[in-house]
């Protein structure tokens, strides 16, 4: 397929790393990479997105941590 490409493409890779642990000991690492072309308002509006997702996810460790952490606390004083 020809693509005729003018400045609003961009190419972009994608780095996609999948971290699974099997019952709590293995921990098995995979990393997909794809690569395409991507009009460069969708290139912006994917950035909007993966920042709102990191964040979100960083919100979510924390407090996973968080909650652990009170975890292990209650856990000492009994």
């Amino acid at each position: 397929m020809d693509i005729k490409l003018t400045n609003s493409y961009k190419l972009v890779s994608f780095n996609i790393v999948v971290v699974m642990t099997y019952k709590r000991c293995h921990t098995f690492t995979t990393k997909l990479t794809n690569l395409c072309y991507l009009k460069t308002y969708e290139l912006k509006a994917l950035d909007c997105q993966l920042k709102a997702t990191s964040a979100f996810l960083r919100f979510s460790v924390e407090i996973m941590w968080y909650n652990r952490l009170r975890k292990i606390r209650l856990k000492k004083m009994h």
